[in-house]
């Protein structure tokens, strides 16, 4: 398992703070600075130590524009696209001191982004992204080297085969476009002990690159109907595998509430999918097995978490530890 073991039978807690998200009621009014300014560090973190969380996975940004920590190279090419307080910075140093790691979600691609970010990064310039790419890899060194040993690790998101993929804009670019010594070397910058997962989809057991740390583990978990139905009934990938025969740290990140993030209509984040006692078998399971689980968790635009979602994850908690 290597630099990933600390991962091994435990779990961590993500969520999908992003400039879209809605508020519990009333209209969406913050600007990106407001909910950057309003945002509860400490209350957060202290958040993800009682529902016993051992690393946080929080977003730079993803596709909406705006990035939460200052980038250099981002704002060279996209002015104006950082919030003026460096809300992920404040986070990271805070887990620390709380005794968390903490890990950085960044897509490797714009496809889904604005106009704006897709013409400043060269996006569309060709299907090879050798533009993109050359900038991105840039992107991600400054963060890298700017955030040094607060940084224990990156989730990739976007290493896709875009052909496989209907919702995509364009479906001409596949991981090829990826300089895999540059990528990786960016990647670690200013931390060699860093791990990095990279994401090529929902119940896709594998790795884009030998290199990866850890297994990225996108799942809609233990859900009987979905598994029926985008799966055939196969449950193998829902659990950690012989480290006798892989040594890689398997990993895996579910939503427990909302589709990864509260958007849309402003309301009460749904309730969590499943029932005390599928979540707990289930991650006994993995964490028994030196699996790594982390819970996607609902947030709202005022930094708020979902409450039925955490006293879940306190239950659970509670649960392991007797």
């Amino acid at each position: 398992m290597g630099k990933a073991t600390w991962m091994a039978g435990n779990y961590g807690i993500m969520v999908h703070f992003l400039s879209h998200i809605a508020p519990r009621s009333g209209s969406k009014k913050m600007t990106v600075d407001q909910m950057a300014d309003q945002f509860d560090v400490k209350k957060f973190v202290c958040s993800v130590k009682q529902m016993g969380g051992k690393w946080i996975i929080f977003p730079f940004g993803q596709n909406t524009g705006h990035y939460w920590s200052y980038n250099a190279v981002i704002e060279k090419y996209h002015p104006g696209s950082c919030s003026k307080r460096d809300l992920v910075l404040e986070l990271a140093v805070e887990a620390k001191q709380q005794g968390l790691r903490f890990i950085g979600y960044f897509p490797t691609e714009v496809d889904g982004n604005t106009p704006a970010i897709r013409d400043a990064f060269g996006w569309d310039l060709s299907a090879d992204k050798k533009v993109f790419m050359e900038r991105w890899t840039q992107v991600i060194r400054y963060y890298a080297e700017k955030f040094g040993t607060l940084l224990d690790g990156w989730w990739f998101d976007g290493c896709f085969n875009a052909a496989e993929k209907t919702y995509l804009r364009t479906n001409d670019w596949d991981n090829r476009r990826f300089d895999e010594e540059s990528w990786f070397a960016a990647a670690r910058a200013g931390n060699p002990d860093r791990i990095t997962a990279m994401n090529k989809g929902s119940n896709r057991v594998e790795y884009v690159f030998e290199q990866e740390e850890y297994l990225p583990g996108e799942s809609a978990g233990p859900d009987q109907k979905l598994i029926e139905k985008h799966l055939g009934g196969r449950t193998d990938h829902l659990y950690p595998w012989d480290y006798a025969s892989r040594e890689k740290q398997w990993h895996t990140l579910i939503w427990l509430d909302c589709f990864w993030m509260h958007c849309g209509e402003p309301g009460e984040i749904e309730p969590p999918r499943f029932s005390d006692e599928t979540l707990f078998d289930y991650a006994k399971t993995c964490l028994d097995k030196k699996g790594g689980i982390t819970w996607n968790v609902g947030i709202y635009e005022d930094s708020s978490l979902a409450e039925k979602t955490v006293a879940q994850i306190v239950r659970l908690k509670e649960m392991l530890e007797k």
